[in-house]
């Protein structure tokens, strides 16, 4: 099984698209913070775009325990989100706030869409590391299964310029261990 959470209104074939509210690309309805749904180690992959941001600092422990609750032993946890190291780049060299505004806080049009985090490699890798997680590395959303799904995993400046843009996405991968002793913290 794979699992893609926050999914929005985009269903990404071959994973059971969960979210928040009853939208039409979702097979289940539930808070991604609680996945009480599905049994321990049930998942071969988790990907969350652009949903971790979601989170107070203060939950992420939490948040990504219960993923790794789910995820099978060897299992991957990729994650997309907004790259605060690109934002801040792009915003100097352009002063162009009102093109990274949303990237910084959301433009929320229900409560769980405002940021409520920033994230860059160095505090993400710490946080998956602190996690229990294995391998942190950052992946090329177009080598993905999922790429079709053109999600926030692909988010570039000028919008969709995948040529000439700018990358705004921190996509990062990590595996839950294989040892039966290893759990996630």
């Amino acid at each position: 099984m794979k699992l893609h959470l926050g999914c929005g209104h985009c269903a990404i074939l071959g994973y059971v698209n969960i979210d928040c509210r009853p939208l039409g690309a979702v097979d289940v309805v539930c808070d991604a913070s609680r996945l009480d749904k599905f049994d321990d180690g049930c998942a071969e992959v988790v990907y969350a775009s652009h949903l971790l941001e979601h989170f107070w600092d203060r939950d992420v422990p939490d948040v990504l325990r219960e993923w790794c609750r789910v995820l099978a032993p060897g299992g991957v946890l990729r994650l997309a989100v907004p790259d605060f190291e690109q934002i801040a780049k792009r915003y100097i060299g352009t002063a162009d706030l009102l093109e990274v505004q949303g990237l910084v806080y959301s433009r929320p049009d229900y409560p769980e869409d405002a940021h409520r985090s920033a994230w860059d490699f160095t505090k993400l890798k710490s946080a998956l590391d602190a996690a229990g997680l294995v391998d942190v590395s950052r992946y090329d959303w177009r080598a993905t299964e999922h790429a079709v799904a053109l999600d926030c995993a692909s988010a570039h400046l000028p919008h969709r310029d995948f040529e000439r843009g700018q990358l705004m996405s921190l996509n990062v991968e990590a595996r839950k261990p294989w040892e039966a002793s290893s759990t996630c913290r």
